[in-house]
């Protein structure tokens, strides 16, 4: 019986300590992130506190100073399976520089519009929140 619970000890420090939840962060200029708290909840952050309350973060593009931000408003502070399958996308323009955010925009041809608008030439492509920008990314957007 000692071994048993001796095993579950190290099973459990192993499990602990090998960090395997899968939550991360995508830094971006001007103290902004994108955080996965979990599986249902990945938000825009600036300095640990939630930019866009009740709002899933499903994809981006970075054009510096501007993030285009693609998401699902939820009805609470985290997505269920049902709102991420069946929920239409809202897109928002973040300034990092000036912290002013535009949108929700419903219609991305709206909010394509607007981004011309104010300078920023957008890809047609989206990045999925769950890649992990890198200097290559930047560089290609």
């Amino acid at each position: 019986m000692k071994r048993i619970a001796v095993l579950f000890s190290v099973v459990l420090l192993v499990i602990t300590l090998c960090g395997c939840n899968g939550d991360w962060e995508i830094n971006l200029p001007g103290g902004f992130s994108i955080d996965r708290i979990n599986s249902h909840h990945i938000a825009l952050t600036k300095e640990g506190q939630f930019v866009i309350n009740n709002f899933f973060v499903t994809s981006l593009q970075i054009h510096e100073p501007y993030v285009c931000i693609k998401g699902i408003e939820t009805e609470g502070s985290s997505a269920t399976e049902d709102e991420i399958r069946a929920r239409d996308t809202v897109c928002y323009l973040l300034n990092t520089e000036t912290d002013e955010l535009a949108g929700p925009y419903e219609n991305e041809e709206e909010f394509r519009a607007y981004c011309k608008e104010v300078g920023v030439v957008m890809d047609e492509l989206w990045m999925p929140a769950g890649y992990k920008v890198s200097e290559q990314f930047k560089e290609v957007s």
